[in-house]
């Protein structure tokens, strides 16, 4: 969603549409495989005080997920909100940042060139930012077997799981003489 900076004003706008799943997949395929993002819906609340831009927004995505442990894919309903303000690149300063250490508040600080502002890309990242770093279908979820490659949540097998460190192993086997 494009919106020329001389249509922003200081009382807030509301919009509503429908993000574009494909490119969120396709920057989760360059980083987040285990994701896949099938419908994506934003509401965003925009207005200008000076040259900055602050922006409230929330999107509500259904997304599916690769269990880590498992494998099986899941259903993970995603609802975020986030806020934002945007600043013009030239405060950005040279090389397009700050100068000093990263503060609180450069955590919801981003800039913006030109004209026109592309909210999109804004909420692709904050859509992203909000995955699971490790998908779960379940926090109980007990996994696969790591000598047959059962699923344990649905059947048992019979593998003997050797207790203790692998690295100790060559340690059983001396023998101590008395």
């Amino acid at each position: 969603m494009k919106v020329a900076v001389q249509d922003i004003r200081e009382v807030p706008t509301v919009a509503t549409f429908a993000a574009d799943a494909g490119v969120v997949n396709g920057l989760l395929r360059h980083g987040a495989c285990d994701y896949h993002a099938q419908t994506i819906g934003v509401r965003l609340a925009f207005h200008r005080a000076g040259m900055d831009v602050f922006l409230d927004g929330e999107f509500w995505a259904e997304l599916e997920g690769t269990c880590a442990r498992c494998l099986r894919e899941y259903p993970l309903p995603l609802v975020r909100q986030f806020a934002l303000v945007l600043a013009p690149l030239s405060e950005a300063g040279p090389g397009g940042e700050r100068s000093g250490g990263l503060r609180e508040e450069d955590l919801s600080l981003s800039y913006y060139g030109g004209e026109e502002i592309d909210f999109s890309p804004l909420v692709y990242e904050q859509l992203i930012l909000a995955l699971p770093t490790r998908p779960l279908c379940d926090p109980a979820c007990p996994g696969l077997c790591p000598q047959c490659g059962a699923s344990l949540d649905t059947e048992a097998c019979g593998c003997v799981v050797e207790r203790g460190d692998p690295r100790l192993a060559p340690l059983r086997s001396l023998k101590v003489s008395q």
